[in-house]
């Protein structure tokens, strides 16, 4: 998960569409608060969570960063600045054996009466639902797959370039798609 207030790729898209932003979302390149795509990419991503955010977001760098020795901060490529040089992302997975803490059938017991507990609180006005953590995406994943992705014109224009030049073969519904 990004630990901005919002994923890079959300204001790319923005800013590839010529759409505002939200607000609170970002600073521009002299650290003013910015609605314009374009200047967020020039300036930075706020942190989810003010303050605390931001030391998560830190926490997150230390770990997967500086304790792997790879780069951190500006000092990462841009996966899309064109650079072709590698882009020294660091990664760290902690894997943690829930049986040398707790018997894994009263975990999992325990976790259900969580997420039950979670999904059946008072609902905030105009709320309808209360989600768990990475359930908006599956189903959209599911939905996606059953009905397909929308795409401009323009992507699949450049989607169909970068196969031809990639030499990957298209699927034959993609003539198909609605645009």
């Amino acid at each position: 998960m990004a630990t901005s207030m919002v994923a890079r790729g959300k204001i790319i898209k923005a800013a590839q569409e010529g759409l505002a932003i939200g607000s609170g979302w970002a600073l521009d390149e002299a650290g003013r608060p910015t609605g314009t795509a374009a200047d967020a990419l020039k300036g930075c991503i706020l942190p989810m969570g003010g303050h605390k955010g931001a030391a998560l977001a830190m926490i997150i760098e230390v770990l997967a960063g500086l304790m792997t020795g790879a780069a951190y901060g500006k000092d990462v490529i841009w996966q899309y600045s064109g650079s072709s040089e590698p882009s020294n992302v660091g990664h760290l997975f902690i894997a943690l054996n829930i049986s040398g803490f707790i018997n894994i059938q009263e975990f999992q017991t325990r976790m259900d009466n969580m997420v039950d507990d979670l999904k059946t609180m008072k609902k905030a006005y105009g709320f309808e639902e209360i989600r768990m953590p990475g359930e908006k995406s599956r189903r959209s994943v599911a939905i996606n797959k059953k009905e397909g992705i929308e795409v401009s014109e323009e992507l699949l224009e450049k989607l169909t370039k970068d196969a031809v030049e990639l030499d990957v073969e298209l699927p034959s519904p993609i003539n198909e798609m609605t645009v």
